[in-house]
């Protein structure tokens, strides 16, 4: 949300609809600095992207929701912003036809950046079926790309499909 830090986000281990593309919290902390009960300050992470010299102190503190120690300082790692964004709503009558048809854009390689499903109670009708689930899906990449994810997004089985 609005007012996420980035220390409470490591603590909780945070994910959200863009973890499709980029992961959670966990695959994106490299480094943190966390202040200790007794007060001492343990810094963790190294330059190195591999090593097994003793244990994964980074992961350990990801997701232990500030029982551990405060996490002070977070590096992480950046991703570059995309050229395009491509965003679909996708109506469907059920669960089933809306978790199949994502399945079936992973599975044909489409590069989906983010995923949501939502019921009509969430949208409020607003979008005209109010009984309707709808995944709220986007790509982003670069231009070339996404003209590419548009046909090959049209190949996906259409029995899942409800038109609006």
């Amino acid at each position: 949300g609005a007012d996420a830090t980035l220390g409470g986000m490591t603590a909780t281990a945070a994910s959200g609809t863009s973890a499709v593309r980029y992961g959670t919290m966990r695959d994106n902390v490299i480094g943190l600095t966390v202040v200790m009960a007794d007060g001492s300050v343990l810094e963790t992470g190294t330059r190195a992207r591999k090593s097994s010299a003793g244990y994964d102190m980074t992961s350990l503190f990801i997701g232990s929701e500030g029982t551990l120690g405060v996490i002070t300082e977070v590096a992480l790692r950046l991703h570059g912003q995309p050229e395009e964004v491509l965003a679909a709503i996708c109506p469907f009558p059920d669960l089933k036809g809306a978790t199949d048809t994502v399945c079936a854009a992973v599975q044909l390689g489409i590069p989906l950046a983010r995923a949501e499903l939502m019921d009509g109670r969430a949208i409020g009708g607003k979008l005209g079926h109010p009984q309707t689930r709808r995944r709220f899906c986007t790509s982003d990449r670069n231009k070339t790309t996404l003209n590419e994810t548009r046909h090959r997004a049209r190949h996906i089985p259409h029995p899942n499909y409800t038109p609006p």
